[in-house]
């Protein structure tokens, strides 16, 4: 007869920024212990572990329990789920986060660099033009769009 389980999940963030990285990491337990006793964890178990449906991975379960770096490109309110789907020795058990918030990125300004080729660009534009050389003022056109203005 198969064991109960129960998964524990950690190192999820109140909130973080989009894209920013952090790991969740948690154990698989045999709670077939009642509690209080301390439920010993279950090694060589894939988990499944997502977020608003959106697969993040797979991660096989240690001694140590189990642990996996993920990040959310985009703003919103989401929860992580880690999931088992159970064996021949063990049921299946899933655990979800609470809510936690991601939020957008701020915009960041051109680097100097970026700027300086801009203003390089946009002077061989401008003598292309001057001077007649419309293929090659027409190729700068076609292939920086984004510096020319």
């Amino acid at each position: 007869m198969a064991a109960p389980t129960a998964i524990g999940i950690a190192g999820y963030p109140s909130s973080i920024l989009a894209n920013e990285v952090f790991t969740v990491h948690g154990n698989l337990y045999d709670t077939t212990l009642p509690f209080p006793q301390p439920w010993p964890n279950v090694s060589g178990k894939t988990l499944h572990v997502s977020y608003d449906g959106v697969v993040v991975g797979d991660v096989v379960t240690d001694a140590a329990g189990y642990s996996l770096q993920m990040s959310i490109p985009t703003a919103g309110v989401y929860r992580v789920r880690v999931g088992f789907d159970g064996d021949v020795d063990y049921l299946t058990s899933s655990h979800l986060s609470p809510e936690f918030t991601v939020t957008a990125r701020a915009p960041t300004a051109p680097t100097e660099k970026i700027v300086f080729e801009r203003a390089i660009i946009q002077r061989l534009y401008d003598a292309a033009v001057k001077y007649g050389r419309t293929r090659f003022a027409e190729f700068l056109k076609n292939m920086c769009k984004w510096h020319i203005e």
